[in-house]
Formats: structure tokens, C-alpha cells, sequence
């Protein structure tokens, strides 16, 4: 009952009366199959780009009513800054926690952006690409927070040139190259629709250097990932920070 008086208060008609009952008697033996949680987190989706302190009200509200989703996207705002919050690694560290909890797998591909060691990163990924979360939930693997890229194709931009973790990284590639070959096509086509808008000659360069890379791979070229040469996973960091999605 909480929940729905907060429902009713968010609405601005609080002051309505409502848990009425229903002189059809099998109506009233009815209950509504709704997630509350979900409906709010549904609301901040519609209202992100429109308007992100108000979307935020809402992925609160989701997060209090314990939807799954929920923490990934308030780390978000906390780790980027989104809008006028404040960046907080901190914070954001705290609510990715939550998302894993809540088995929202996404947690840990965030864990890696925050923390240093690039051992712990690789495991993080290694959990994420093994977690049942991709097994059972279709989100086109789009990485919300790098472009909404696939995630395979971001492992493999990040971690090109890692030599030293050769061995660790070969092991990701062996568990996410099938399904990456598998859906190839789709991969490519939302990169191309990137070259094709309005973006930077730093951005235009990151995202042909990702078709490369995932064409390494299902090209079974595995070796030239280890070439040493530039940090790609910082270059393409400090290209997000500079992107305007998070204004």
C-alpha cells in the first residue's frame, strides 16, 4: 500500500480516492500483474534525454521499489556526472555494487572503469561475459555508457595492447567470440550508423579503430591485438568525457 500511495502522491492525485472496490465479484478477486518498480524506471527511460534531473526523480523512485535496472543507471549519473550531479566515483562504485546484487551484470563492466588494477579489470569482465544476466536478458549488448556499443566490441578496443595480460585476455576473446561472430552484422551496422552522424575526427577514428578490431576477431587475427602501442581503453575514456549525451 506504500508504494501505491506514492504512486498516487508522484502523480499529483493523491487527493483522489482510490482501493475501490468492484461489484463484480471476480474483478475483485483480481490482481494487477505490474511492477511498480519497472513503471517508474520505464518513466526515466522516456525522460533521459529530454530531461535528466527529472528522469532521475524517477530511476530513485525504481531503485526504492527495487527494479534490477535501477542502480546501474544512478551509477551512471554519479561516475559520468550527468547533468548538473556531481562525479563521484564513490557513489557510483556503491550503486554498481547494487546492480550485481540485484544481478544486474552490468555492475561489473562499470567496477572496471573505476578501479586501476588491470588484472581485477579483467576478471570483472570475465564475469560479466560468464554471467547469466547475457544469457537471459536481450539488451543487444549495448554498452549504454560507450555509445551504446556492443560490449564485446568495447573489450576488445579497451584491452588491444595489453600485452602483458595476453593469456588472461585470449580467455575472454574464446568465450565471447562465437556469439560475436554469430551477430557480426548487427555489431558492424551500429557502428557505421555512428561514422555516418555528426561526430569529431577523434570520434571518427575510435570507432573505425572498433570495426578493426572486431574484424581481427572474427577474422581469427587475434594476434595483432597484442601490438604495442597506445592505451586505447584511456583514449576512448576520455573521449566519453567529452561527449555531449551527458550535457
Amino acid at each position: 500500500m506504500k508504494e501505491w500511495i506514492e504512486l498516487y502522491d508522484t502523480q499529483n492525485i493523491n487527493d483522489l480516492v482510490f482501493g475501490h472496490k468492484c461489484k463484480d465479484e471476480l474483478v475483485e478477486t483480481l490482481s494487477p500483474l505490474v511492477d511498480l518498480g519497472q513503471d517508474y524506471y520505464n518513466k526515466a527511460e522516456e525522460l533521459f534525454s529530454l530531461d535528466k534531473a527529472k528522469a532521475f526523480e524517477y530511476y530513485k523512485l525504481a531503485y526504492k521499489n527495487n527494479f534490477w535496472l535501477a542502480p546501474y543507471m544512478l551509477g551512471i549519473y554519479f561516475e559520468y556526472g550527468v547533468g548538473e550531479y556531481v562525479q563521484s566515483s564513490f557513489i557510483a562504485f556503491d550503486f554498481y555494487k547494487e546492480a550485481i546484487n540485484r544481478d544486474d551484470a552490468r555492475g561489473y563492466t562499470q567496477l572496471a572503469e573505476i578501479i586501476v588494477q588491470t588484472d581485477k579489470k579483467l576478471l570483472l569482465w570475465n564475469k560479466f561475459f560468464q554471467s547469466d544476466f547475457l544469457k537471459e536478458v536481450d539488451l543487444s549488448l549495448g554498452d549504454f555508457a560507450n555509445y551504446n556499443i556492443d560490449y564485446r566490441a568495447v573489450f576488445l578496443y579497451k584491452f588491444r595492447n595489453e600485452i602483458s595480460y595476453e593469456n588472461e585476455i585470449r580467455e575472454i576473446i574464446s568465450i565471447i567470440k562465437p556469439s560475436l561472430i554469430k551477430d557480426y552484422d548487427n555489431i558492424i551496422f551500429t557502428l557505421n550508423n555512428l561514422l555516418e552522424g555528426e561526430i569529431s575526427d577523434v570520434e571518427e577514428e575510435v570507432f573505425n579503430d572498433i570495426i578493426y578490431v572486431v574484424n581481427l576477431v572474427k577474422n581469427s587475427n587475434e594476434e595483432e591485438l597484442f601490438i604495442s602501442g597506445e592505451d586505447m581503453g584511456i583514449k576512448l575514456e576520455k573521449l566519453l568525457k567529452k561527449d555531449k549525451k551527458w550535457d
